[in-house]
Order: C-alpha cells, then structure tokens, then sequence
C-alpha cells in the first residue's frame, strides 16, 4: 500500500521462513514482492518498507541461525534483494523482545508483543512515524501509556 511518501509491503514470511511445504506459493510471493518493488519505484514513493512476522536476523545479518532468525542462504537472498530495491526498514515480530540491526543503511527492527514477553521490555508496541521520507519509530510499553478517558474540553 501507498501512504504519502510511504510504499509499504507486508509479506507471508512464512513461506520464506520455510517454504518445504509451500514451494509453489513461496515462488509465486517472491515473483509479486519483485513486482510490487517495480511498483513502488515508478509511484516515486520516498521510503520503501516492509513489514513481516519473522525477523531475517536479530543483531547481525551474519550472526548464526536460530529459531528465530532466517536461515543464512535465504537471508542473503532476501536481504540483497530488498537492498537492490530501496528498501530503508523491515519491521518484525516472532521474537518475543525488541531487537534491532542493520544491514548497511537497511534496518531490521523486531517488536516484541503486546502480550507474553521473552526479553526485559514490557508488553508494549512499537508507533512508527513517517516525515518528509523519514522513518523514525520508538517502542512503548503498556504501562508507560497514560490513557485520558474524558479529555477536557477546549
């Protein structure tokens, strides 16, 4: 989807994750993420992100394979792929915690969840926000948010 300066692609990562039971689907997603990048390019979006369940790494797009980052093989695919393309952030979950990296001046940024955390962050998310071409985003845990029930009148 297109939002403003925004080209934004949410992917089934999934069948990128592991495709042994889907390799027909995961080779038809990875022929539209192809198509929808060409698309962003022409509409002259500024900032191209993608948002996706897992993360392709957690510090380091050389670190080890784990439960919860990408195999290494189909890491670099994807990663290459996404640089060659413009893209400026992946946004993911599957970790249970926040983490971040980067990738050259591409970064990966993981959630954790609103509900059980596994790391020292609260429940909480994440609000993006998206200026002039830039991204900036910032985690809030549940307890930090002051709810306003009746605001007053101005």
């Amino acid at each position: 989807f297109k939002k403003g300066d925004l080209f934004a692609i949410v992917v089934n990562s999934g069948l990128i994750s592991d495709a042994s039971g889907a390799k027909e689907e995961s080779e038809k997603q990875y022929r539209w993420l192809q198509s929808a990048f060409k698309k962003a390019k022409k509409s002259g979006c500024k900032s191209i992100v993608v948002f996706q369940h897992h993360p392709f790494f957690l510090e380091n797009p050389d670190e080890k394979d784990q439960y919860f980052n990408i195999k290494t093989p189909i890491r670099k695919e994807y990663l290459q792929l996404y640089k060659e393309n413009g893209v400026s952030h992946i946004f993911a979950g599957h970790l249970h915690k926040n983490s971040f990296g980067k990738d050259g001046e591409m970064e990966m940024v993981t959630t954790g969840p609103v509900g059980r955390p596994l790391g020292k962050d609260p429940s909480g998310f994440r609000i993006v926000t998206v200026k002039d071409g830039s991204i900036e985003h910032k985690y809030y845990g549940l307890d930090d948010i002051k709810i306003v029930v009746n605001p007053p009148k101005k």
